[in-house]
């Protein structure tokens, strides 16, 4: 259980930043200052690298938050990525921002990015938020992931939306979406559909939205 806060981590030459390996499980990082390599600045999850950015090896249950991995431009390693599992497993990225195509995941182990969603009802005419509307939303399975109503502000809380999930390497070719793209490896659960509705007006919408960021989306209706 390791939980790592508020570091300066530094290492030299082609080296790597953050490695996992055997053993180390539910280990959580955020607002760390990194340096990896010459020159190259992590400052509050901004990770940059001339290896590999992020290795987790024999590791499970590790949780990213927050974070931001700038990919190598110059001097770079000839197989860097962004992020590379290997015999890893339940490794959760949270409003990471990374280049899906640099994602390297053995058969052994697997990957989920999430994001956040905030949904906002305004009325139509006013611009008003709506408190009381009723808003669904689920995952291109049919799967409920919130039903519920808004607040005073018109607002729901704050959801965490599983954008895909990865068992092994997936060719993106520099998508940034994974609508589209079929591959074992790949469970894709864009596009998400968000009804919302008012029962004591009759008024319905329904908005279908891919969640490859964490995003805010305001709704008119009535």
């Amino acid at each position: 259980n390791n939980v790592i806060y508020y570091y300066n981590i530094s290492t030299s030459n082609n080296s790597l930043g953050i490695y996992l390996i055997q053993y180390d499980q539910n280990s959580s990082f955020a607002k760390n200052n990194l340096s990896i390599a010459t020159a190259n600045i992590f400052f509050r999850n901004n990770i940059s690298s001339l290896g590999t950015a992020i290795t987790i090896e024999g590791s499970s249950k590790n949780n990213f938050t927050n974070d931001t991995i700038t990919a190598c431009a110059v001097g770079c390693d000839s197989g860097y990525q962004d992020v590379k599992l290997l015999n890893s497993y339940y490794i959760k990225f949270l409003n990471v921002n990374l280049n899906k195509s640099r994602i390297f995941v053995d058969n052994s182990s697997n990957l989920a990015l999430n994001w956040f969603l905030d949904v906002i009802l305004i009325n139509k005419t006013g611009k008003n938020p709506l408190q009381g509307a009723e808003v669904i939303i689920k995952n291109i399975f049919g799967s409920t992931i919130f039903n519920g109503t808004t607040d005073a502000n018109g607002k729901i809380p704050t959801q965490i939306i599983t954008e895909l999930s990865m068992n092994g390497s997936v060719p993106f070719n520099s998508a940034d979406n994974c609508v589209g793209i079929n591959n074992v490896n790949l469970t894709c659960f864009n596009p998400y559909n968000i009804t919302a509705n008012i029962t004591y007006t009759s008024s319905r919408i329904t908005q279908i939205l891919s969640v490859d960021r964490s995003k805010s989306v305001n709704i008119s209706l009535g």
